[in-house]
């Protein structure tokens, strides 16, 4: 929809720019803000389905040609004087530079690492959109997951990107519960290895004491293979009181024992469950945190 850059939305009388959300009437071509479109839900250039005519656009092409910065290609705003990134006056090209000094050599080889990465970015997210069909976020790199960046965020989850971004957009859409099978089977581990080092702390523990009556039922088994290594020893008439001692406890407390055994049994079936669906959205949080105090370090000067 380029020739609909610059154009004003009739609807809030702002601008539309290349990195809005455009929708067009079907009628009469008027272009809108997807938003302006939903809350009138209809369009609102009523004089030009009356009279059959068309929308036609304020620009020429020739002045949108204008508008692209000779000198970092930026596509800006039909009329504008200058580039809104470099600022560079448009119409123009810049002039050769006597001598670049350190600063401005280290912030070009920045601007085009950030371009590289937009365009990888670009590429990374349509491929996720097809995934979830969802245009809106897939055709730009500048998207947001609540304050942190989609790149960083992308960049921080490394290597599995295609698999954690789609997802990372449905619970950034309202959604929590996706499918995570490691931590069906093994949460703690899934946990640890994805660095979430307080909750697979925490998870462990929990899964330990709710282990604790299938230890004790385990027992009765463990004193008497113990008895029977010690037989024939000095030590086997001594140990043997003991012994018999906790043989007598655990008979005592066997059927309290074996109900708790089964109630931690289904609690740890549950538990598992829980993470096995809420595990990547625990990851999406813990993703969001850990970008957003990165973004906050401070940034050490080059030496």
């Amino acid at each position: 929809m380029r020739i609909h850059i610059g154009e004003m939305c009739v609807c809030c009388g702002k601008p539309l720019d290349i990195s809005d959300d455009i929708v067009v009437c079907p009628t009469c071509g008027t272009p809108y803000h997807r938003a302006c479109w939903e809350k009138t839900g209809h369009c609102i250039q009523t004089q030009l389905h009356e009279t059959g005519q068309s929308w036609s656009p304020k620009w020429t092409e020739a002045e949108r040609k204008a508008a692209i910065c000779p000198n970092c290609g930026t596509e800006n705003l039909p009329g504008a004087s200058q580039c809104n990134r470099c600022g560079v006056p448009l119409g123009t090209h810049p002039a050769q530079p006597s001598q670049t000094s350190a600063t401005e050599e280290m912030n070009a080889e920045v601007d085009d690492a950030e371009e590289k990465k937009s365009s990888m970015w670009t590429q990374m997210l349509e491929m996720a959109g097809q995934w979830e069909k969802d245009e809106h976020y897939a055709k730009d790199s500048k998207k947001k997951i609540g304050s942190e960046r989609l790149a960083d965020v992308a960049d921080f989850v490394g290597r599995n990107t295609l698999y954690y971004i789609p997802r990372f957009l449905r619970f950034h859409a309202g959604r929590r519960i996706t499918l995570n099978f490691p931590c069906l089977f093994f949460p703690q581990l899934y946990l640890a290895y994805r660095k979430m080092w307080g909750i697979a702390l925490l998870l462990v523990g929990v899964l330990s004491l709710l282990s604790i009556p299938q230890m004790l039922l385990g027992m009765d088994d463990m004193v008497q293979a113990m008895q029977a290594m010690l037989v024939g020893s000095p030590a086997a008439a001594s140990m043997d009181t003991l012994f018999q001692r906790i043989q007598v406890r655990l008979e005592s407390w066997e059927t309290v024992l074996y109900n708790a055994s089964v109630v931690c049994s289904y609690l740890q079936i549950c538990l598992e469950i829980v993470f096995a669906l809420l595990g990547n959205w625990f990851y999406y949080r813990f993703a969001l945190r850990k970008v957003h105090r990165i973004a906050q370090e401070p940034i050490s000067p080059a030496m």
